[in-house]
């Protein structure tokens, strides 16, 4: 879980940590002297960095799966138009 501190703010980080210690916005605030408003602001960002890297991680997780493609087979004009157009084609 440490990992997405790195791409957290240096006051996203301590008002991470303090919420971590059930603080309130307020008491937040107060400690950092900033307003609830900030606190709550800052707060909400760094929740939405750790989305952002955990969907990341989904993805990069998904994307390095092995692809099991069909085996490959011979198509003819037939296979994929239908007997009709294969045999206009035929004609023309």
């Amino acid at each position: 879980m440490e990992d997405f501190f790195r791409f957290f703010t240096e006051r996203q980080k301590e008002v991470y940590k303090l919420r971590e210690q059930k603080m309130t916005f307020v008491q937040i605030g107060n400690t950092l002297g900033i307003s609830k408003n900030a606190a709550r602001q800052h707060y909400q960002n760094a929740l939405r960095r750790i989305r952002e890297y955990e969907a990341y991680n989904r993805m990069v997780e998904h994307n390095n799966q092995p692809v099991d493609f069909p085996p490959y087979e011979r198509r003819t004009e037939a296979d994929l138009y239908g007997t009709e157009r294969a045999d206009q084609s035929k004609t023309v």
